[in-house]
Order: structure tokens, then sequence, then C-alpha cells
């Protein structure tokens, strides 16, 4: 990426570019960049691009695209930027690039830019919607996008966040956990609405375009760092046909990403021991999970999981270290959890409570080492908030530290009907090999008539990742 600041950067070297002979009432001026490299490759005209120099704005930057030379012991590469337009040259620019190899051999469906692995086999869902803030006060950015072009052309709008869309959030978790099972269902819909309207009306015309072409299971990614609404949970209405859709989570393989951990988004999930924990808190028997204990069990018998002690000290270590002869394909946790913005914000082990900030910090390298995917069957820890004008939880902190993805509850959930969800998705993961976003769907659909607890589940991830 090529740009011209306003601000001189330390590590590049060069003059300013200066901007002469421009009209009184100028809005923009178009800059051609054209980048050199000793030690890099490039197709035909692909290092030519154009930066925008915009009036009291930022400007627009401009992205070249070309392949660093195979050469084991080239440490550094130097690319040089030439400006030039309508006046002829403007100068130039030189920066010394540090290069960043994958530790082990690179698969030959990969290739390595800097410290980005671009999988060349990897598939776009059909549809991503992006919710992202605005950094005004409840204003959000909502785009669909997608490798389709059928339907409106219109798939971009502004939606408003207020606190009366944040209470309603609220009022669905503290509502829904009182219904008893079978009585649920209307109560969820009439959330299921008030997302729905939430959506800009342009949005609303593409979903029932596309839904109309690839029919009602077309995948979905979200890609959001607006932390309140269960969007999954939206049930469209189609007011020019008065047709009905279910919840997306029931039509359709969704799953989410936190935006500001898109780099680390991948469709491999990797293969390896299922290390599980469940408490079964000796000293507070009113605290006691049957099925929870019960389903670590059966993580061990079906799939040869790794049963941990539930200390707070093995969980911790495992965090930061591993295991120190298997890679951890899943780390499982089924227990009590917690959520409040404040105080507890945590898992509950048998001896003491892990808080979130315990784990979120360098050096817990579980993500880094194996990639693990991670899934915890305990109340209120698929939560998260603004704090500090960040998007912060437990999914913020795995989908940072480059583990491949999330499950976990929005809401207190029944212990029985939590346990059959988890079966049934590490199940469809790993014997039917199920995409993440299917897996989830059918984990949803198989107890959807008879509990709340399945729609409670919001899962980070690629839609589209697959165990390899």
């Amino acid at each position: 990426m090529i740009d011209l600041a306003l601000e001189p950067n330390d590590t590049t070297r060069g003059e300013a570019v200066v901007l002469s002979d421009l009209d009184e009432d100028w809005e923009d001026v178009a800059i051609r960049v054209r980048l050199v490299s000793a030690h890099m490759t490039f197709e035909k005209g692909a290092n030519v691009g154009t930066v925008i120099v915009r009036r009291n704005q930022t400007s627009l930057p401009t992205c070249v695209e070309g392949i660093v030379v195979d050469d084991a012991d080239l440490d550094m590469i130097h690319v040089r930027a030439f400006f030039d337009g309508k006046g002829g040259h403007y100068g130039d620019a030189e920066r010394a690039i540090e290069l960043v190899r994958k530790q082990a051999a690179p698969d030959p469906k990969e290739r390595t830019v800097g410290e980005v692995v671009i999988e060349e086999s990897r598939r776009p869902p059909d549809m991503t919607i992006r919710i992202l803030s605005l950094r005004a006060k409840d204003a959000y950015d909502w785009e669909a996008l997608s490798y389709w072009t059928f339907g409106p052309g219109n798939r971009s709008g502004e939606i408003t966040i207020d606190e009366s869309a944040t209470e309603h959030a609220a009022q669905l978790r503290s509502q829904v956990v009182q219904l008893q099972p079978g009585q649920h269902l209307a109560a969820l819909r009439g959330f299921g609405d008030l997302i729905w309207n939430l959506t800009p009306s342009g949005f609303r015309d593409v979903y029932w375009a596309f839904r109309q072409r690839l029919g009602a299971n077309f995948s979905i990614q979200l890609v959001t760092d607006e932390p309140h609404i269960q969007w999954e949970l939206m049930k469209p209405f189609n007011s020019a046909t008065s047709e009905e859709a279910e919840h997306l989570m029931l039509d359709h393989p969704i799953a989410r990403w936190v935006r500001k951990s898109d780099g680390n988004l991948s469709q491999r999930l990797p293969r390896g021991a299922i290390a599980t924990f469940a408490p079964g808190y000796p000293d507070t028997p009113q605290y006691r999970l049957p099925f929870a204990v019960s389903e670590s069990v059966w993580l061990c018998t079906e799939f040869g999981a790794i049963r941990c002690t539930g200390d707070r000290a093995s969980f911790l270590k495992i965090m930061s270290d591993g295991l120190p002869d298997e890679k951890i394909g899943i780390l499982h946790f089924a227990g009590h959890g917690s959520f409040d913005g404040s105080d507890v914000n945590g898992i509950l082990m048998d001896d003491a409570w892990v808080r979130r900030i315990e784990v979120d910090h360098r050096g817990t390298k579980l993500g880094e080492k194996d990639g693990t995917f991670v899934v915890f069957n305990a109340c209120d820890v698929g939560n998260v908030t603004y704090t500090l004008g960040m998007v912060e939880g437990w999914a913020s902190l795995f989908t940072q530290r480059k583990f491949s993805g999330f499950v976990a509850p929005l809401w207190r959930v029944a212990d029985r009907h939590a346990s059959e969800f988890v079966r049934t998705f590490v199940k469809g993961l790993h014997s039917d090999q199920l995409e993440l976003g299917e897996a989830m769907r059918r984990s949803r659909e198989a107890t959807a008539d008879l509990s709340p607890t399945p729609f409670a589940y919001v899962c980070y991830g690629d839609v589209l990742a697959r165990a390899v």
C-alpha cells in the first residue's frame, strides 16, 4: 500500500512531494505512482497505481502487487516509489522492508506475504455482511458483499443502533432464560422481527433476491464491531409478497468474526486432540452440572479426547503451552461462566475463576502454536461489550490471538440441551466433516423446537471452514 500522508514516516526516505499550480477551488488531485524493486517481480502494469490527494481530508492510498524473489539469504528488500502527474515528476520515496518467513515449509497452495497467509484455494461465502462503526454516536455502516451480481445494485446503507436497540438485546438475554421449553418460539420470533427491522431496506431487497436465486441455505459471513445485537437471530420478512423466513441461524450456514481480527480468518480448522475441561465442583454441590461432565466423558469415548483436571493452573498452562506431545484441535470447556461487564467475566474452575483478563496477553500462545478451535459450553461467555471504545470479550481475545474460531452461548442455557448441542456440533465437524456454518446450523436445528438453548450460541470463524 502506497500513500501520501501529511506527516513523514520515520522508516521511509525521501523528500516531500510538493503540489503546485492547483486551482483555487481544487477538490482532489490524482498522483500516479510506480513501484520498482530489484527484489520483486511484477505482472505488466501491476506496479502502477494512483494516490488521490484530497483537500482538507486524508488521501486515498493505492495498492500494488508483486512477488518477492526466491532467495533464502534475503532478509530485507528495498522498494522505491516514483510519483508523477500533469506537472511531471513530483518526487520519489524509498523504504527497506524486513521479510518474515513461515517456520514450517509452506503448503504449495499458500504463499506468504509478510505475516499474511493467502489461501489460494479459499472459497468466498455467498454473502458477507459488514457492520462497522462509523465512530459517530450510534451510527454503523452496513454493506452486503458478494461475488454474485444479480439483485439490487445498492447493497450498502447506514443504520442506527441506539439505546433502544441495545436495550432490546439486553431484554432478549434476560427474558429468554425465563421461557419454559416449548414456549420460547413466539418470543424469539418477536426479537427476530425487531432485528430484521434494524437492517437497511436495501439489504432486505438484496436478501430476498439472493434467496430467490440461491435457495434458503446460502452461506453468510458476518464481519462486525457491533457488540450488542445477535444478528443471526433476525427473521426475514418480504413485505412485497408476505413471505416469511426462518431465523437466519436456522435457514443458513452463518458465522461471525470480529472486525479488527479479520486478517486471522481461515478456512482451515486444525485436526488434533480434543482437550476437555469439565469441572465437577466437588466443594459446591449446587453448582454441579451432570450433563456437562457426561459431555466431557462422551468426547473422550467417541473422539479420544484428553480429560484435563478442572483447576485454574491446568487451564492457564494449556492456554500458554498447549500439550507437550499433542496438537490441540479443539479446546473444550463445559461448566459455569459469568459475564457482567464489570466484576466477573470468566469461567469457573473447581478451585476458582479464570477471568478473561488473565488470558488476554502475549503469553497465551496456544492459538499461534496450534490454531486451536475453542468451544465454551458455559453461560454468558459468548458475550462482548464496549470497553474503552473497543470490542472486548472472549471472542475478541481468541480471534486476535490466532485461534481458528470460538463457539459459546450468549445467555444462560439448560444443561441437558446445551450438552446435546455440543455433541451434535463436534460430531458434525469431525465425523461428518461439515463446514463450520453448516455444523452450527444443524446443531441449532436439532433442538430448536424443544428449548431456547440452541438459539443462544454464537459462532466465530469462517463460515466455510472445515477440519483438515
